[in-house]
């Protein structure tokens, strides 16, 4: 599977027929008005959403690996669909700041196996 492709099946969120409410993960019914009709939506375009807000991790857990401050946060896309992931810059993060979405190794489970996930990275 192409890095693109791994990027759009972590973002995939569905959104309710009846009322529009985007909603994640999957669900048999809205959370909103209770219908069950639903459409996949993904972000568009993929080369770049808004943070919205983000926290910095100054002690790390031992599953993330790196140096400290390790950022998190969430974007929004156009669309609306917001997605949590890994933001890259830990210096000069700022709410607004547009980025772009990569698909890599977010963390390692206990047994030291890779995990993978979203990270964004700076546009410009």
């Amino acid at each position: 599977m192409e890095d693109k492709e791994k990027i759009l099946a972590e973002l995939r969120r569905i959104k309710c027929k009846r009322c529009g409410k985007i909603q994640y993960p999957g669900r048999a019914r809205c959370i909103k008005c209770k219908s069950s009709e639903f459409e996949d939506i993904y972000p568009e375009p993929l080369d770049s959403g808004t943070i919205t807000t983000f926290t910095k991790l100054y002690a790390l857990p031992e599953t993330l690996k790196g140096e400290p401050p390790y950022v998190f946060g969430i974007v929004e896309f156009n669309n609306g669909v917001r997605a949590l992931g890994h933001i890259l810059e830990n210096e000069k993060v700022e709410i607004g700041m547009k980025v772009k979405p990569t698909y890599g190794q977010v963390s390692v489970d206990p047994e030291g196996k890779p995990n993978f996930g979203i990270i964004f990275k700076p546009v410009g």
